[in-house]
């Protein structure tokens, strides 16, 4: 039982991370109608900063400057990529994304060379007693965390102006333009956002994993397993897909087999999509673009 608790608690942690860097994957879709593949790279962008941070300040400062520069970061996609690409082809702003998170990948193996790293937390180190199963503090508090967070995101998109113009966006975007909806600076903010959500995942990931610059590929990958199964235009969803897919690679790898840890969460989303081809999320009666 005590086994089981605990790569549940693992499980939970590990799809909380997965939700966070999903839900900035759907709040750019929803605002922009763009696919920002540099999501997972951001992340590990967000983890680097917040070790270079930790040399100088604070921890908790760190975490709280490391959030800001990957806001800046986000919103500095929008502009040098999605600006100048926004009357072509979605496809094309896709493509360009995955360039820009080649270049991170670059760009930090240039900076922290290609050797994995350790992280310090910020949230404490040891382990508590759940139900008499010793748990690491910062699993808990990652969960904590991204609970949070998502009561906040719900909160500002379902009963503030801000969230009324994001929902008119995604509902269609002309419309919302023609009445007076300021897309351009909500692609910003949205993109902004998004980089902030990937810098608060590195920070709680970090320290459980060595870091490396070409660990953003993996995270991607399963975190559009996760949007694969909640959908693009629903947070609640990819939130709850990716918990989904966090449990479910920490037992099968408890329970099965360590060797397939990394093919887990795409054999559960391909038997979640057989049994409910839609994914959890209702199906769109029409495109938006």
């Amino acid at each position: 039982m005590d086994r089981f608790i605990a790569l549940l608690f693992a499980g939970f942690s590990t799809g909380a991370v997965y939700a966070l860097v999903a839900s900035g994957i759907v709040l750019v879709h929803k605002a922009s109608g763009a696919v920002n593949f540099a999501q997972g790279d951001l992340l590990t962008l967000g983890a680097f900063v917040y070790l270079a941070f930790t040399g100088a300040m604070p921890p908790m400062a760190a975490v709280g400057l490391t959030i800001v520069v990957l806001f800046v970061a986000g919103g500095a996609i929008e502009r040098i990529v999605f600006v100048p690409l926004r009357d072509q082809p979605r496809l094309t702003v896709a493509v360009a994304t995955f360039g820009i998170a080649l270049a991170i990948q670059a760009g930090l193996t240039v900076w922290q060379g290609s050797d994995p790293q350790s992280v310090p937390s910020a949230f404490g180190h040891g382990s508590v007693d759940v139900f008499g199963t010793p748990l690491p503090v910062l699993s808990l508090w990652t969960i904590l965390i991204t609970a949070i967070v998502f009561a906040g995101m719900y909160a500002l998109f379902q009963f503030t102006q801000l969230g009324r113009m994001v929902r008119a966006l995604a509902a269609d975007r002309e419309v919302a333009v023609l009445y007076g909806v300021p897309a351009s600076g909500l692609n910003f903010l949205t993109f902004g956002l998004s980089g902030a959500l990937a810098a608060l995942g590195g920070v709680l990931l970090g320290p459980s994993i060595a870091i490396s610059p070409m660990m953003g590929f993996s995270i991607v990958l399963f975190v559009f397993a996760a949007v694969t199964i909640g959908g693009f235009d629903s947070m609640g969803g990819v939130a709850a897909s990716a918990v989904v897919l966090g449990v479910a690679q920490q037992l099968l790898t408890g329970y099965v087999s360590s060797a397939y840890t990394n093919a887990y969460p795409f054999l559960v989303m391909l038997a979640l999509l057989l049994v409910r081809p839609t994914g959890l999320a209702r199906p769109i009666a029409a495109e938006r673009f």
